[in-house]
C-alpha cells in the first residue's frame, strides 16, 4: 500500500492480518489522494485535513517528496485535533501519541505516514515489521500486478491481500502461475459510539477511532473484517465471476 497519513481503519486491518507490510513509496505521487489528507470529525461533521507538501507532484516519487518543514501547519493540525476532541474519551492519551509525530524531525512525506501507522500499532501494544518497497531489489521497470507480484516474490511471499477496492486490478490466475495466492480483505461494517448515540461519522481517519476507543475496542475492530477470493467477492454481491477469472459481471434478468 502506498504510505497514507492516519489512514482509514482498513488499512490498519490489512497491516494487522499480514505477516509483511509494504509500504509502496517507490511510485508516483498521486494529487490530490490519501497519502496526505483524510478527515475528522469537527463540530459533528466530517472534515478534511491536509499535510502540506514541497514540490509535489504525479512526476515525482512518493519517497522523494518533503513535508513543509515549518510548524504553522503543525500548530494549525493539533489545535484542530485539540478542538474536535478535547472531550473524547481518550483524548490524552490518543493525543500524545499524535502529537509526538507530528512535531517531531521528520522530512518525508512517506516516512511521517508511515509514522502514522507505527504510532497506532505502539499505541496498541502490537507488533508490525513495515518495510518500504524502496528498500527492495526487484524490477522496477515493472507496472501493475506485474510489480506487485515482483515485490511478492523478492520476499518469499505465498499471498497477497489487497482491499477489496482493488479487486478489478488483479487476475487472480496470474497470481497463481507465480505461486501466489490472492486474496481481498473487506471491512465489516464498523460502528463505535462518538459524541451522538444515535449517529455514527463513518470513513473518518483512524484519529477519530483512536479517540473514542481504548486499545481492546481498537483491537477488536481490527479483526472485523473478512479475507476473500476474487468468486467470494463477486457472489457477496450477486455477480456472475467472467470466464477468464478477471472480473465480476453483474446479469440483468
Amino acid at each position: 500500500m502506498q504510505p497514507y497519513f492516519f489512514p482509514y481503519l482498513g488499512y490498519y486491518q490489512l497491516a494487522h492480518t499480514v505477516d509483511q507490510f509494504v509500504f509502496l513509496d517507490d511510485v508516483n505521487f498521486i494529487n490530490r489522494g490519501w497519502i496526505n489528507r483524510n478527515h475528522i470529525l469537527l463540530d459533528g461533521a466530517s472534515h478534511l485535513f491536509t499535510v502540506p507538501l514541497m514540490e509535489a507532484s504525479q512526476n515525482r516519487l512518493i519517497k522523494d517528496i518533503d513535508v513543509d518543514p515549518g510548524m504553522r501547519w503543525k500548530t494549525k493540525f493539533l489545535k484542530q485535533i485539540q478542538h474536535a476532541y478535547h472531550s473524547a474519551p481518550m483524548f490524552e492519551v490518543a493525543y500524545g501519541y499524535i502529537e509526538k509525530l507530528i512535531t517531531g524531525d521528520i522530512p518525508r512525506i512517506s516516512a511521517l505516514a508511515a509514522g502514522s501507522i507505527r504510532a497506532v500499532i505502539e499505541f496498541l501494544g502490537t507488533q508490525m515489521r513495515p518495510i518500504f518497497s524502496s528498500e527492495l531489489r526487484y524490477d522496477r521497470s515493472l507496472k501493475g500486478q506485474k510489480r506487485i507480484m515482483a515485490i511478492c516474490q523478492a520476499l518469499g511471499a505465498s499471498t497477497y491481500v489487497n482491499p477489496i477496492g482493488g479487486t478489478h486490478l488483479y487476475d487472480p490466475d496470474e497470481f497463481q502461475e507465480h505461486g501466489l495466492e490472492l486474496r481481498f480483505l473487506k471491512t465489516n461494517r464498523i460502528s463505535y459510539r462518538q459524541w451522538e448515540p444515535d449517529r455514527f461519522v463513518a470513513n473518518l481517519s483512524m484519529i477519530d477511532v483512536l479517540m473514542f476507543n481504548s486499545p481492546d475496542q481498537i483491537t477488536a475492530l481490527l479483526s472485523e473484517y473478512l479475507l476473500m477470493t476474487r468468486q467470494e467477492v463477486c457472489d457477496s454481491h450477486g455477480y456472475t465471476l467472467a470466464a477468464d477469472h478477471s472480473r465480476c459481471l453483474y446479469m440483468s434478468g
